[in-house]
């Protein structure tokens, strides 16, 4: 008794101190400044933070006290341990909501030469506060019921209003085959093994980089229909599919553009209120393009430049500058890419926002502000109820460029806007312990958390889902999913 009433009280801090927490349940108090508290893979966990702005990571069950402004939980951890893949690593979340329902999805056990093996779900019904978690049935051969594929990767998610049904598209990387799958589900926690969107019968790579939104606004003439964007590797252009039966069914690619072949990718299907598609995309070295559709994805306009792209390169990182795009509850379209034009010789990259009313015209990109040496992997979201408020998430470079794997870290930082991105709150912190780079997955361009990051609002809360690694146990890495709600 005494050994446990020993263990459940963690000694006082310094002023902003870093505080751990231990294997075991701990019982912290934080002190009068701005903590930084790492209860992640431990016990039960008591926390009181006191005053300052304090940043927490907690697990599910740990009990956060309301003094704690800034607090993250592990919403999921791998367990495949007896599949292939790199344990315990969890990557690339995707966020959609609807509602006060959020459900995110992630690649399972990374693979260092792609995929992973299996897709994540995790579904929270009350605005990020708690969560619920599995993974996909029937993806890959590690699901349960089992599919026939060792492999699987992009994973995005998107709610069909309409047919009230939630969606997952994932590419399903088959022994002889690649396909975009389709998982769906009634309630976001109860999912049916995937359709195929498309599939083709090679063992060459047919598909990349896939992304799925829906039109969800009952005025629209193309009201419950669902687009995804994707690189058709074979026929070298950017191409969408769509369902208009809550993604049961999807009829033939339409072109989106084929300009730019090998060079386009990450593009990202943004539906407005009025059921305008506009498609958004890196278009390699000449920058971020735009083609829109006014006939329910049938047909493209000509893809238009929205800004060229200047990128520092992330050192031992794999990192690619791929946009992000929301649009707000007035039909305005935002999209956001790690860039340098604003920092001195391209020393490093900052976010930079850029927004259309049209998807034709854009305005000149400007800085969202940023912490840390270097921002990266940026998502944004809109609030659905209320026009030009704004939440953005990025991973934050902590040190210099001439750091090595040992030494080079990332963070995780928040802002949000109320006027569209004219001004935007204090960048914040919002992980206790930065992340070393030699405690993420490995893959063959550098360590890994993903090529994106998810961000959304549900019931009126910024919802972020980041991947993020505590320090390896007994040589095991422990790289997991972790999500805040935020007002």
């Amino acid at each position: 008794m005494i050994l446990a009433a020993l263990a459940l009280t963690a000694p006082a801090a310094a002023a902003g101190a870093f505080i751990p927490g231990s294997a075991i349940a701990d019982r912290i108090r934080g002190t009068a400044q701005a903590d930084r508290i790492d209860v992640l893979f431990g016990g039960t966990d008591r926390v009181t933070c006191g005053r300052g702005i304090d940043a927490v990571t907690a697990d599910t069950g740990d009990r956060i006290a309301s003094d704690c402004e800034l607090v993250s939980r592990r919403i999921s951890v791998d367990t495949l341990a007896a599949a292939p893949g790199q344990h315990q690593t969890e990557v690339e979340p995707s966020v959609a909501a609807w509602g006060s329902t959020a459900v995110a999805t992630f690649q399972v056990a990374r693979f260092r030469d792609g995929g992973a093996a299996g897709i994540g779900w995790a579904t929270s019904t009350n605005a990020g506060r708690t969560w619920r978690s599995g993974i996909l049935p029937g993806v890959t051969t590690a699901s349960t019921p089992a599919g026939d594929a060792p492999r699987a990767s992009d994973p995005v998610a998107a709610y069909d209003a309409a047919h009230a049904t939630w969606l997952v598209a994932s590419l399903v990387l088959g022994n002889n085959y690649s396909g975009l799958g389709i998982s769906r589900s009634a309630d976001g926690a109860r999912w049916a093994p995937p359709v195929f969107a498309s599939r083709t019968q090679t063992a060459a790579l047919a598909y990349d980089k896939e992304w799925i939104s829906c039109d969800n606004t009952p005025a629209s003439p193309h009201y419950g229909s669902c687009y995804l964007a994707y690189t058709d590797i074979a026929a070298s252009r950017i191409a969408v599919l769509t369902s208009r039966d809550g993604g049961a069914t999807w009829g033939a690619p339409a072109t989106v553009t084929a300009v730019f072949a090998a060079d386009a990718v990450g593009a990202l299907p943004v539906v407005q209120p009025d059921g305008a598609l506009t498609v958004v995309l890196l278009a390699g070295q000449r920058g971020m393009y735009a083609a829109r559709s006014t006939d329910g994805g049938a047909t493209f306009a000509a893809a238009v430049g929205i800004a060229p792209l200047t990128q520092d390169q992330q050192p031992l990182l794999r990192s690619l500058s791929l946009p992000a795009a929301t649009v707000d509850a007035s039909g305005r379209i935002y999209v956001v890419w790690a860039d340098c034009r604003f920092r001195r010789g391209c020393d490093g990259n900052t976010i930079v926002l850029t927004s259309s009313t049209n998807g034709t015209t854009w305005t000149t990109p400007t800085r969202v502000p940023g912490t840390g040496f270097d921002s990266l992997i940026p998502a944004i979201a809109a609030d659905p109820s209320a026009p030009g408020r704004l939440g953005l998430v990025s991973y934050v470079r902590t040190s210099s460029s001439s750091c090595t794997a040992t030494s080079c870290s990332l963070g995780v930082a928040i802002t949000s806007s109320r006027n569209g991105g004219t001004t935007w709150s204090k960048p914040r912190r919002i992980d206790a312990r930065p992340a070393r780079y030699e405690w993420l997955a490995a893959t063959q361009a550098g360590q890994f958390v993903g090529d994106y990051i998810g961000a959304a609002f549900a019931g009126g809360r910024f919802v972020p889902v980041f991947a993020f690694a505590s320090p390896p146990l007994d040589g095991r890495l422990r790289e997991s999913m972790l999500s805040g709600s935020f007002p």
